[in-house]
């Protein structure tokens, strides 16, 4: 049981003071008591009476770090929620996206309370009401794209429930409060090149042997032939391809193994979900196109990755056998590539934030596609006629988590395969009589 009492001191100054104290009994039945001054002594105090009843019905002691978290702020809370996920060792790029959240988004978003407004990150985790944060989400449509506030206020969420784990709030006060993802029930619109693209597009980075074939010609007909993420393919090593089809899951097949990826800090780990380790067939034509490579990269040392037992010769390494950074990938190959087939577009340089920027920014090529499009275009493949893939099948050699996260992204190429399927019967039909 515990109950409130008013206070009253003097300071050394003489100056009176008042203030509420609340006495009440741990768990061990020993007497404490929390002293709470200024404008808002009562309600805290009231607050703190309440938490702590709780608690001792449980069981719980309420110590007096636990009493310092009343004070702790939404910036707080959300710096807290970050340092537990960098514990967890979450990726590094999911825990800089949840910063930027925290320190660009939602600390600064001026709230209304009462009739005066206040910076989100300034308020304290245990006066935010449900009310509140009702206005944290229309202020995130009226200022995010429809996307980009649901993962903003995602993150708000998350905060919140490791605010109700660590303390000091029992109850999640956003947690009926929801951003609807408007295009989750439409089909994804996957941009996949015409056949004459493809066809210009694979003559440009094409070699005949003798000569030796290049990063780009790699790259572009493994991933088109193989439909690995970007990033599993810069993980790659000549580890993972099995030449002869030694493997028990290739039925006498060759093709490779994905067991790895790599960031864009070029970290390697582990696939993005627990599915994407997977056993991909490969055409004979690449497999000796990798052996042609394999020849010319010899030279490149082996990448000593933590956590592997030992070196891996990438398939896509710098000159010092690391793995090829995205940025580097994307301006010095694919860029450059696509805007020599004409695809791709001119557009200004965006400018430096430690520079000021120039009247006339420079142009450069941009690519329509990107290199998703070969992934993408693979999958397209597996679905078209003769081939007709199910969901389940293609679920597996993309690494999707489940079938149904292959219907939602590329429902629309099996609506087009199946029409392609009634045209073509149709067609026989029409033959036949």
């Amino acid at each position: 049981m515990a109950y409130i009492m008013p206070y009253q001191w003097t300071t050394p100054a003489g100056e009176v003071r008042t203030g509420r104290r609340v006495y009440y009994r741990d768990a061990n039945g020993k007497r404490r008591n929390k002293l709470f001054s200024g404008p808002n002594a009562k309600r805290e105090a009231a607050i703190f009476r309440s938490q702590i009843e709780i608690d001792l019905e449980k069981g719980i002691d309420l110590g007096a770090a636990e009493v310092d978290d009343l004070k702790i702020t939404v910036a707080q809370a959300g710096h807290r929620w970050i340092k537990g996920k960098e514990g967890e060792r979450r990726e590094r790029t999911t825990t800089e996206g949840y910063q930027v959240h925290v320190d660009q988004h939602l600390s600064p978003l001026m709230i209304p309370v009462g009739r005066k407004e206040f910076a989100l990150g300034a308020i304290r985790v245990v006066d935010l009401t449900p009310k509140l944060c009702l206005a944290v989400k229309d202020r995130l449509l009226a200022s995010q794209s429809t996307e980009n506030a649901r993962k903003i206020l995602g993150s708000f969420r998350m905060l919140l429930n490791d605010s109700c784990l660590r303390g000091p709030i029992k109850v999640n006060p956003a947690i009926a409060v929801h951003i609807r993802d408007q295009h989750r029930d439409e089909p994804k619109d996957i941009e996949i090149p015409t056949k004459e693209e493809i066809a210009r597009l694979l003559a440009h980075v094409h070699s005949a042997e003798p000569q030796a074939p290049t990063m780009v010609e790699v790259y572009v007909k493994l991933v088109m032939f193989s439909g690995v993420r970007p990033s599993e393919a810069r993980g790659l090593a000549f580890e993972d391809i099995d030449f002869d089809g030694r493997d028990s899951r290739s039925g006498g097949k060759p093709g490779l193994t994905v067991g790895r990826r790599s960031d864009k800090y070029q970290q390697i780990g582990a696939p993005k979900t627990a599915n994407a380790h997977r056993f991909i067939p490969l055409p004979p034509k690449i497999i000796a196109l990798l052996r042609r490579w394999q020849l010319r990269i010899r030279a490149i040392p082996a990448f000593a990755a933590p956590g592997v037992v030992r070196p891996i010769k990438l398939i896509f390494p710098n000159k010092k056998g690391k793995p090829q950074s995205h940025a580097n990938i994307i301006n010095r190959m694919w860029n450059p590539t696509l805007a020599e087939v004409g695809l791709a577009e001119q557009k200004p340089t965006k400018p430096r934030k430690d520079r000021p920027a120039p009247a006339e920014p420079p142009m450069r090529w941009q690519a329509i596609y990107s290199p998703n499009m070969l992934r993408d275009l693979y999958a397209s493949i597996q679905i078209a006629p003769p081939i007709r893939m199910n969901a389940k099948q293609l679920s597996v050699l993309m690494g999707h988590h489940s079938p149904t996260v292959t219907l939602n992204h590329y429902a629309k190429l099996f609506e087009a395969a199946e029409a392609t399927a009634d045209a073509a019967l149709a067609m026989q039909d029409a033959y036949l009589k």
